[in-house]
């Protein structure tokens, strides 16, 4: 799996594996089992090395004392992180603050272009940065953009209430609403949860938040541009949830410039099929003219057709030429007195069907 996500950086750089286990060897046997087939051809794209692991004595003094030597336990650095994109730059701002109460800011400007994902990433580095310079040991990040903000319009106040505080609409109908679909949601830390029905619990959004993530999983860093299921089940997946997500991601979808761009012709009609109803035998006929063929007795060439949509009866007759009293002609002698006047014909509209007399 992390091969396929990788794919582009492992093809642009040689990968080395540090094991003590003879995978180089289990992998190139010319007798390799059938289960490790499709491994051995799947990565056999990439540049791999395979190097035993050596010990290294800072590793193991680092690993001994980590084991053995307890720090005393002290009030955590409290660390605020904030990152942001715009077309005139990035930028990222750290507030650290020590258990004594001072404070140590830092901002910085990123002199590459970044999307919000990107430039969020680096804000995390740069608290690190900032918190392995004064030495700090125990830490309790704040990230601006994962702290809930509620609003009167957001969809979580009334079920936040409710799991916090019991507050039920007056209405009873409303109320007994409220509880059954507060049953699915999980309150933790001050934060909203949906029990989703086979995988882990699910974070609630706001829709600003959740237009958010629907960015950055379509056009964010990766660029994905997925289409409007895929799009909606790879956000499900990733443990986010908010009312109409189908409906969001297409919306997303087909206001995407790339996507309406670069995206597969629709060779659908652009609104749904409607059945032709008929109620008893010619009543309803389709006319059209077919050919011209091969020249036959007569110079006749072409072949007007009439077919009932009840039965499906066939009148035809060949012509030399077709003009609209050929068609009137035609529609008297073999339709007309022969079952009754339609009560109406279906054709392509052709010229020689714009007759005044076959139109009434």
């Amino acid at each position: 799996m992390t091969a396929r996500r990788l794919r582009p950086y492992f093809l642009s750089h040689p990968v080395v594996v540090l094991t003590n286990s003879p995978l180089e060897r289990i992998l190139t046997h010319p007798y390799v089992s059938e289960q490790l087939v499709k491994w051995v051809t799947e990565l056999g794209e990439y540049d791999i090395q395979y190097e035993p692991r050596t010990a290294i004595k800072a590793h193991a003094l680092a690993e001994f004392l980590t084991e053995t030597i307890q720090l005393k336990n002290e009030d955590p650095w409290k660390v605020y992180v904030d990152g942001s994109s715009s077309i005139e730059g990035s930028g990222v701002g750290v507030v650290l603050i020590s258990p004594t109460g001072e404070e140590i800011k830092l901002a910085v400007k990123l002199d590459f272009k970044a999307s919000n994902n990107e430039s969020e990433y680096e804000t995390i580095l740069a608290g690190l940065w900032v918190d392995r310079s004064v030495g700090a040991v125990e830490l309790a990040p704040h990230m601006s953009s994962v702290i809930p903000k509620l609003t009167k319009e957001d969809w979580r106040v009334v079920i936040i209430n409710y799991l916090k505080e019991g507050k039920l609409p007056e209405v009873p109908r409303e109320a007994r609403k409220l509880k059954l679909k507060s049953s699915r949601y999980v309150l933790i830390e001050e934060v909203l949860y949906r029990r989703s029905f086979a995988g882990p619990l699910q974070r609630c959004l706001s829709y600003q938040e959740a237009d958010y993530v629907l960015r950055e999983v379509h056009e964010g860093c990766c660029e994905n541009h997925l289409g409007t299921h895929a799009l909606a089940r790879k956000v499900l997946l990733g443990g986010y949830c908010w009312p109409n997500v189908l409906e969001s991601a297409q919306e997303l979808v087909t206001s995407c410039d790339s996507c309406q761009r670069h995206a597969r012709l629709q060779h659908r009609p652009t609104e749904l099929m409607k059945a032709i109803v008929f109620s008893c035998p010619f009543d309803q006929w389709g006319m059209d003219i077919m050919g011209p063929f091969p020249v036959a007795p007569a110079q006749k060439k072409f072949l007007l057709v009439a077919i009932d949509y009840f039965s499906k009866w066939v009148e035809a007759e060949p012509l030399a030429r077709i003009t609209e009293g050929d068609v009137l002609n035609f529609l008297w002698k073999n339709i007309v007195c022969r079952y009754r006047v339609p009560r109406r014909l279906i054709s392509d509209n052709g010229r020689q069907f714009q007759e005044a007399k076959i139109q009434a």
